[in-house]
């Protein structure tokens, strides 16, 4: 067995050996002819550059002048014709039908024409002049949603769509980072995948740090990746936050919260108080009067509280698609239609259509009630025990006449007041000891006698 090479550090860095030998230098003859070369070639570039420069200028010129404009137009014509890919002009109905027949032919597997937009024109030129407007804005609406579906449409395997993904986000992390440094922003994003054919973690990004300890302070329990898989299983299911429940009930539940949530949104937006919030049982007086706005599009029969709907999934379906649509919504109403309004609402309660809802009386109404007096925290066992011939009384309260923590009660109608503690002893119900009988009479005696 060959003896272990142990590699010393000079021979490990060594520099690397070049198999060929630096190039020959160049005469000084040889050098001086290519420079001449290149002299002469950069002013024969002059040369047609200037040509090129002169006779487009005549081009311009001779363009111009059936027009009676100026050479400069079609010279900027020429220069920033490039803004029409970047914001390209809008589609016309010729454009959109021929664009149209192309694609339809081609899957139904027709070839085109070998001239192309020319020879489908003298081929379809007839039924492209038969369109009705109608079906010309038709065509144009088409037109638009199959450049859309092209867009859309470019799926590719799980390898491309995550290298996609992860470019569109670095892209993003730059135009951020750029719009910070130009203009002076912070911010942050979460980008979360929709398919359950492509799965990966959410992307998140910060443009300071700090912004993610700072969600941690004010939001509670904030944990980032957390709150990032959520938003992608919300995705995952639609954005119908109703497709994350499980049973009916759940749904119902869910369906009510963001019924109400939607409805105090549109509140708050068509009154400008960001505090208002709807009233169902009071909606005349408080609502419609009160803030000048009425509820339109209510699709079920009755206004009444999602919570009193029951858990019937179609009526809570409905009611929300409805708010979501923007189908139900509020309405700001003039003083004019508000006077109205509260005419109608007034001579409904008179025919007795509309009950006004008014505040519970108090059960003591007309009667008059006792001063407060001062009594111990134990008063009521004490009260009671007045009302009992007892030989124990007050023993379950070991503390003395003035120790205990005192509040104030009000005294009862019907009977008199028990008083403070002094009252009570005057009137011979002391204090015993616990846990120690009473002594009769004859035992004091003997008792007295020895």
């Amino acid at each position: 067995m060959p003896p272990k090479v142990v590699q010393t550090l000079p021979s490990i860095s060594a520099p690397r050996v070049r198999p060929s030998a630096p190039r020959p230098r160049v005469p000084p003859a040889q050098l001086a002819a290519q420079r001449a070369a290149a002299k002469e070639r950069r002013k024969q570039l002059d040369e047609a550059l200037e040509k090129f420069y002169h006779d487009v200028n005549a081009l311009a010129e001779a363009a111009a002048e059936p027009f009676d404009l100026k050479g400069r137009f079609f010279l900027d014509q020429l220069c920033y014709a490039g803004h029409a890919y970047i914001r390209p002009r809008k589609d016309n109905a010729y454009n959109a039908f021929y664009s149209n027949k192309a694609k339809e032919l081609r899957d139904q597997g027709i070839a085109l024409p070998e001239d192309g937009i020319v020879g489908l024109h003298l081929d379809y030129d007839e039924e492209y002049e038969s369109l009705t407007p109608e079906q010309r804005q038709e065509e144009i609406e088409k037109h638009k949603q199959n450049k859309e579906d092209q867009a859309l449409t470019r799926r590719q395997t799980t390898a491309a769509k995550r290298t996609d993904y992860m470019t569109s986000c670095r892209v993003m992390v730059d135009v951020l980072d750029a719009m910070k440094r130009r203009i002076g922003v912070d911010g942050f994003f979460c980008v979360v995948t929709s398919s359950v054919e492509f799965t990966t973690a959410p992307y998140w990004y910060f443009t300071d740090n700090e912004i993610e300890r700072y969600l941690r302070i004010v939001g509670r329990s904030w944990e980032t990746e957390r709150v990032g898989y959520k938003i992608q299983a919300f995705a995952t299911v639609g954005c119908d936050v109703t497709n994350l429940a499980g049973n009916a009930n759940e749904k119902a539940k869910v369906l009510k919260a963001d019924i109400v949530n939607r409805i105090n949104t549109a509140l708050a937006e068509a009154t400008g108080n960001v505090n208002a919030h709807m009233e169902y049982v009071n909606y005349d007086r408080l609502i419609v009067q009160g803030m000048s706005v009425v509820l339109e599009g209510w699709p079920l029969s009755q206004l009444v509280q999602p919570n009193r709907l029951g858990n019937s999934l179609p009526q809570l379906i409905k009611l929300r698609n409805a708010l979501k649509e923007g189908t139900c919504k509020f309405r700001n109403i003039d003083k004019a239609e508000k006077d109205l309004l509260y005419d109608e609402w007034q001579q409904k309660i008179k025919n007795g259509e509309i009950v006004e809802r008014t505040r519970k009386e108090r059960s003591d109404r007309g009667a008059r009630r006792g001063p407060r007096v001062r009594v111990d925290s134990d008063g009521d066992d004490d009260d009671s025990d007045d009302c009992q011939d007892s030989d124990n009384e007050d023993e379950d309260n070991p503390a003395g006449a003035g120790g205990g923590a005192h509040k104030r009660k009000r005294s009862r109608k019907d009977a008199p007041s028990s008083g403070s503690r002094a009252k009570r002893a005057r009137k011979g119900k002391g204090k015993e000891k616990e846990n120690v009988p009473p002594v009769e009479a004859s035992e004091s005696a003997s008792a007295t006698g020895m």
